[in-house]
Formats: C-alpha cells, structure tokens, sequence
C-alpha cells in the first residue's frame, strides 16, 4: 500500500488501543518461564544464543496448537457494541483494575484492548492495555505494574508513570521490560523493581538517528533483545527497523521513508544466529535481517493470502471483503516470536489464524480459520477461532500467549502431537 495509506492504517491501529474492547482478559495464569517480542528474560532460554547440538527436537516440529483462555472463559463483545454498564459510560475504569479511554468498554473486561505480552523468569505475565501495564502472578492476582488510565509521557515509579498505548515488549538479560510507547514515539524500560525510564527517543515524531533523547521514531510498535542487550525497534511510522545499542545510540538497521524495503513492520524477533524477524503486515511477508542490514524473505508471496506450503508459496493476510465492524482495528499489530531452535512463530492477523515457519522456510497453520472467521472458540487447530490476534510471546516450555484485540483476551496455545 502507499505510504500515506500505511501511516493512516498505523494511526487507526493505535487509536483501537484507546478505543474498543470486547471480553475479558483472563487472571489466572500459569507459572511458566519466558518473554514476548522475541527475546527470553533470566532463567528462561535465550533465543540469541547457539543452540547446543543435544537440544531435544523442536516441541512444535510434529504438533498443532491446543487453544485455551487464559485461565477462564471470554465473553464476547464485539468492538462496536456500547457498553452499557454505568461504570464504563464515562470515562474512567471499567472493572476492578480495568482501564478505558474512549468508548465501548465491556463491563467484563479485565485489561481492555491488551497489546503486548510478556513472561518473566517467576511467570508472572505481562499485559500492556491502554495506558498502563498489567501484571498477572502465576496465581491469578492482577495489579497494575505501570502507568495508568490517563494517557501521557512521564518516567517515575509505578502508577506516577504515564504511557499513551504501549505495544510490543520484551524482556532483556537483566529482568528489564522493554516497552515500544507507541504514542509517544518513545522505548521505555521498567525495572523489576517498577522505576520506568525512557530508553531512546523523544515525545517528538521523527526520524533521527541519535544518542537517547536526541533520536526519533514514529509509533513504535514492538521490540526486542539480542543476546549483547541491542534492542531492535519495529518502527511503523517510519517503515524501518531500528537498533538501539547498550550505549543508546540509535541507528537504522534496515529501511526507513526513503526506501521501500518495509511497507509497515509491526513485529519484530531475534532468532538463534542472531538475525532480526520481521513480519512485515502491510507487505503480507516474513523477512530476515542480518546485524549488517542485508534483508531477505522468509515467507510470504507479497499478495494477501492463506496458503501454508514452502515460504515462497506461502501467504499472509485476508483477502475476505471490507467489514465495517472490524475495519478500525484488522490493521494493527501483528507480532512474532522465534524459539531457541529457530521455529517461527507468526500472528496472521488478517486470517485470524497463528502461523509456524520452521527453519527451513515452510509455513503451516497452528491454529485459527483462515479470513473473516472470527470468534472466540478454543480447541486444536482449526477448531479455535480467534478475533483479530496481535501480539505474541512463549515460555520456556514453549506454550504461546496471544493478546487479542476484538476479544480483549489472552489466550494460550500448548503444542500437543498431532494425530
């Protein structure tokens, strides 16, 4: 798509952040080990590192996707539906610990419009919702790490911090989580112990390469962390692939508004060589990015599609009709996540579906209903649906956590064999 037809569509993602929600976000949550945006923190695996010659095979190799709410069952309510509980009429909370900015809020929504997801080393779970961030104990208690219900740009501690729609995060080697502030055009960092700094960029939207502050970005949308602490920027605004060293220098790995390398990248990994994961949703394709810059693809044919097959024939993207109720959110994010063997795993939010690419290149379905089949039914395969899934972490016994946006849930994928 044009550049200026991408950059409305990127506006349109993040406003759904502050806008819709559907059911709940579940609370009860698994004690397991891990990390979104395609890095591991402490205690967890690194996906940076070389894989040891004994690794057991690969648990996604021979098995589909067993989908399952995050610890309880959803309610659905569709984005367009106005909620009609007093509490979530004006603006203000929604429920116990829920946050809403706009309209629209289900009263059952626990985080309403989660984006990024992320596991720590002691399985607590992390949900970025409107403008705060969540964080979920392995026994179901929920509590706000961060931020708030107002939107706004401030560092601090705790609640006294302010975000306007974060997205992707990740963790780095120190238990450090790495926040890509959309709305503010920033990289945030919240230390174990809650403190949130601003890592690089200003609340100014640019371009610029620079040294912390001095640098610029245009709504961020996911990061992650290479096994040196580099952290690698998905910026969609700018249609670029950003590094930020351990010094804080900002620099441009790989495309940006000149070139054409990049239609609207909005997740972003690590995989074990090193190399940086792109799924590049307006472009409906999977590309690889060396520390030097060198892009290829990895999968995707370029033309919106659901086919699994070798990556060259494989697609990516809806190609159903225009639907009004799901026009404002189908294009938002859309995340990756790879493991320590180099398994791919892709939120295909056009199609509703949660993709594998092994290492070789080939494509397959995990879970979902290719198109505009949307809903909330769990089960393996085929037999789950999801409403528009956006970001995506694992843990380190390699189950999957996908926030989604038209159900305003987490749900969990568990690798079981195949039959």
């Amino acid at each position: 798509m044009s550049n200026h037809g991408r950059r409305g569509s990127t506006r349109g993602f993040t406003c759904h952040f502050n806008t819709f929600a559907g059911a709940a976000v579940v609370a009860v949550l698994l004690a397991a080990c891990g990390g979104g945006g395609g890095s591991d923190p402490p205690g967890a695996t690194s996906q940076s590192a070389s894989t040891p010659a004994n690794d057991p095979p690969d648990p996604w190799a021979s098995a589909q996707a067993q989908v399952s709410n995050f610890g309880g069952p959803a309610t659905v309510v569709q984005p367009s539906v106005v909620a009609t509980n007093s509490v979530c009429s004006t603006l203000g909370t929604c429920a116990p610990g829920g946050v809403r900015l706009d309209e629209n809020c289900s009263a059952q929504a626990v985080v309403c419009g989660p984006a990024g997801v992320a596991v720590d080393a002691s399985g607590n779970v992390y949900v970025a919702g409107g403008n705060a961030i969540y964080r979920f104990t392995p026994a179901g208690a929920m509590s706000i790490f961060a931020g708030g219900v107002s939107a706004g740009y401030a560092d601090g501690q705790g609640a006294s911090a302010l975000f306007d729609a974060p997205q992707g995060m990740a963790f780095d080697a120190n238990g450090n989580l790495l926040i890509a502030d959309s709305g503010n055009n920033v990289i945030r960092k919240i230390t174990p112990g809650g403190t949130v700094s601003t890592v690089a960029g200003s609340s100014a939207e640019g371009n610029a390469d620079g040294t912390g502050m001095a640098a610029s970005f245009s709504e961020p949308v996911d990061v992650a962390v290479d096994a040196r602490g580099n952290i690698f920027v998905a910026d969609g605004g700018n249609s670029a692939i950003r590094k930020i060293s351990t010094a804080g220098a900002v620099t441009t790995l790989a495309g940006g508004q000149k070139a054409s390398t990049f239609t609207w990248p909005t997740g972003v990994a690590v995989d074990p060589s090193g190399n940086v994961i792109v799924m590049d949703f307006g472009a409906h394709k999977v590309l690889k990015v060396t520390q030097a810059g060198t892009v290829t693809t990895v999968a995707g044919t370029g033309s919106a599609g659901s086919a699994d097959g070798a990556g060259n024939v494989a697609s990516f993207g809806s190609t159903g009709p225009y639907d009004p109720l799901h026009a404002a959110i189908q294009y938002g994010a859309a995340g990756i996540v790879v493991d320590k063997l180099g398994y791919m795993f892709v939120v295909d939010r056009g199609n509703n579906e949660i993709r594998m690419i092994t290492p070789a290149g080939v494509v397959s379905t995990l879970a979902g209903q290719p198109g505009q089949t949307w809903g909330t039914a769990n089960g393996p395969g085929s037999g789950a649906l999801f409403d528009t899934p956006a970001q995506i972490a694992m843990d380190a016994n390699a189950n999957l956590y996908v926030t989604e946006d038209g159900n305003s849930d987490v749900r969990m994928l568990t690798p079981v064999q195949a039959h």
